[in-house]
């Protein structure tokens, strides 16, 4: 039996957890289809096949995971993302990215969480937190 990469699986606990934990952020309740986990890939570079890059564009930072799940009526996806910026600067940077593709900034209950919406019921939320001397900021995603 192979051993999981030591970086591969603490990406994969870490967004697991992350998602766990914003499962009251998001209603989603799909179920995940296809995940990536790479610690080098830049943003927009290896997102895997059907991410909406031109409607949901990500900080460019360094992607830890990427997982997709679907329900009958949206596609949802979850992106954790790493940065040696701070949590505050880093949501500010990746809301304003957002905003720039036609997102509305909605509530906003602390400086490392922020939620994002459009008109037709899509939404964004952000949440940033340090970790290992940098920030991991999680996108849940509902289209």
């Amino acid at each position: 039996m192979a051993r999981a990469r030591p970086r591969t699986a603490a990406a994969a606990a870490t967004l697991a957890l992350a998602a766990t934990v914003l499962a009251g952020c998001s209603d989603d309740g799909g179920t995940p289809t296809s995940q990536k986990t790479s610690a080098s890939s830049q943003v927009n570079m290896d997102m895997p096949p059907g991410y909406p890059k031109s409607d949901v564009p990500v900080l460019n930072a360094t992607i830890l995971a990427v997982t997709q799940g679907t329900d009958s009526a949206s596609s949802n996806w979850r992106v954790l993302l790493q940065s040696t910026d701070p949590p505050a600067k880093v949501v500010d940077d990746a809301s304003g990215i957002l905003e720039d593709a036609g997102w509305k900034v909605g509530k906003s209950p602390s400086d490392t969480t922020r939620t994002l919406t459009r008109d037709d019921g899509q939404r964004v939320v952000l949440t940033a937190r340090e970790k290992g001397g940098g920030t991991e900021l999680l996108y849940v995603i509902r289209l």
